[in-house]
């Protein structure tokens, strides 16, 4: 075989190129399911006001336990609901207690990305630099809707 032969003309490096490609975006995505990694919650938009609604139509996932919303307010900075095993919801500040960074759903709760404060799903600080609990708010559910009293702050859960 010569040379010139043996080298790969453009259509068949191209298509030699896209399928090595595929096949490490796919494995870098089975890596990255298999190692916990969070897709993050889908949002809401909360208008201004110290009460938030929030319907269950819209945010089916509210519907199952663990799942969650982050919702995105006026005066309060965002907050994450979600709902817990016993089908309560929590609903807490996004703000991390240590510097004010907003923190990050993870799979085993909430994680702060500036200076790796961890809290469990129920927002209680478990690592890091933070001195204390995601403050609480409120919560309840009305008919199809979840309530949020931003007025209305609520012990962490022991």
């Amino acid at each position: 075989m010569e040379a010139a032969d043996a080298r790969l003309g453009r259509r068949q490096f191209l298509s030699v190129a896209s399928r090595g490609a595929a096949a490490f975006a796919m494995a870098g995505f089975g890596a990255s399911v298999s190692s916990g990694c969070t897709i993050p919650p889908r949002s809401f938009q909360a208008p201004p006001g110290s009460t938030i609604r929030i319907p269950l139509a819209r945010f089916p996932e509210l519907e199952q336990p663990g799942g969650i919303v982050k919702v995105f307010t006026a005066g309060h900075g965002p907050l994450f609901v979600r709902r817990d095993e016993g089908g309560s919801f929590l609903a807490l500040s996004a703000i991390c207690t240590h510097q004010g960074c907003t923190v990050a759903a993870a799979r085993d709760g909430f994680r702060c990305p500036c200076h790796g404060s961890t809290y469990d799903r129920e927002g209680r600080n478990t690592g890091g630099p933070a001195p204390r609990p995601l403050p609480h708010f409120s919560v309840a559910r009305e008919g199809d809707t979840v309530v949020i009293d931003l007025n209305r702050a609520v012990e962490v859960r022991k």
